[in-house]
């Protein structure tokens, strides 16, 4: 039963969610007016693997789900309510840039080429990350709440810290690849547009919705983390001549839970291997 209850994060499903999302991109892509230009190929390959990337991405975060589950009870309440926090910020930002592009004085030829495959494919992609986003909001709640003996309470943070990376890379995935897929986007169409700080602005709004899921996952793993060490090793009793050693104890058991290691340092840890792929294709995505 246990199998069968879970069919929607098995193998196949997985598979299904990437050739789903594939399939949605394709579509997306051949409703576009700019359909046979040299620019609209770029795009619609970017725009096909935003969207299969979506739906393998989908499919990650469901995957992980039980062994977040795994580790201790989670509060479903509160990790919905992270949700739609993360949700409603990245609503915001969408409207906002709604707002921008349509307060600016624009050639009325290249608002008749505008079409709706860049929100289709945006609103694609965030709702892929949700089962991401929920994860990172377990991720937080299962690490306010630590249980069990000392040991068992490191093997929970150093899988929960596991955890965390994957989904922010996860997470990151569809920034870089929303990123790309907005520069290749603008530069469609008879009046190509050329607003290059379009593309920095969108990448870097979305890495702060990012850092908003992110941050509060992280800090409370990190808060835990800075409470074990204390108990398995303190250092308010230790005789002055065991302070070196205590203290030495102290510092390696910080390293290997992430102590040493801040809520930004992550981010761009995570991130950090989408670096050369965003460089080596500025020039080429970026209008103007």
């Amino acid at each position: 039963m246990q199998v069968a209850a879970e069919w929607w994060r098995s193998r196949p499903a997985r598979a299904f969610y990437l050739v789903a999302g594939a399939a949605f991109g394709l579509v997306v892509v051949l409703a576009s007016p700019h359909r046979g230009t040299q620019a609209w190929v770029v795009w619609a390959s970017l725009a096909i693997a935003l969207a299969a990337t979506s739906g393998a991405v989908f499919g990650y975060g469901l995957t992980l789900w039980p062994e977040i589950t795994g580790l201790g009870p989670i509060r479903l309440g509160r990790v919905a309510a992270f949700v739609a926090q993360i949700a409603a910020i990245g609503c915001a930002i969408l409207a906002l840039g709604a707002v921008l592009t349509l307060s600016q004085k624009t050639d009325p030829a290249i608002v008749r080429e505008r079409d709706l495959s860049g929100l289709m494919l945006t609103m694609f992609a965030g709702l892929a990350a949700v089962p991401v986003g929920a994860g990172l909001g377990a991720i937080r709640e299962r690490a306010r709440a630590p249980h069990g003996t000392p040991g068992e309470q490191v093997e929970q943070i150093l899988a929960l810290n596991r955890l965390l990376a994957r989904l922010l890379g996860a997470f990151g995935a569809l920034v870089a690849l929303a990123t790309l897929a907005l520069g290749a986007a603008l530069r469609q169409g008879i009046h190509p547009q050329p607003e290059s700080a379009v593309v920095i602005i969108f990448g870097a709004a979305w890495s702060v919705v990012v850092a908003c899921a992110y941050a509060p996952a992280a800090g409370a793993l990190r808060e835990a983390a800075q409470a074990l060490c204390r108990t398995v090793v303190p250092l308010g009793d230790t005789p002055a001549a065991d302070l070196p050693s205590r203290t030495e104890d102290r510092r390696q058991l910080e390293q290997a839970l992430g102590v040493d290691r801040g809520v930004l340092a992550g981010i761009q840890s995570g991130l950090i291997i989408f670096a050369p792929l965003l460089a080596s294709t500025t020039t080429v995505f970026l209008p103007g």
